[in-house]
């Protein structure tokens, strides 16, 4: 039997990637977003640049908490 794929986009960067109980993207609950592997694993230390910008105003438009910068300034990544 074949088994079902279910594909999404990365928040961040859009590319697709296939999502199951194997580890193929991660959603990260207190921003209530999906990203793949790629976006999660390059940004062990936090979420900057224009990653950061579209994490803020996700957060401003869904009226989420904005969580307070780690010490480099940054996003923290989250779990």
């Amino acid at each position: 039997m074949t088994e079902m794929k279910f594909m999404m986009n990365c928040f961040l960067c859009s590319n697709e990637f296939q999502q199951s109980n194997h580890i193929y993207g991660h959603y990260i609950r207190q921003y209530k977003i999906t990203v793949c592997n790629s976006c999660y694993s390059n940004n062990w230390d936090g979420w900057t640049g224009s990653n950061m910008e579209r994490i803020l105003e996700h957060l401003k438009s869904e009226n989420l908490p904005i969580p307070r910068l780690n010490d480099k300034e940054w996003l923290p990544r989250g779990d």
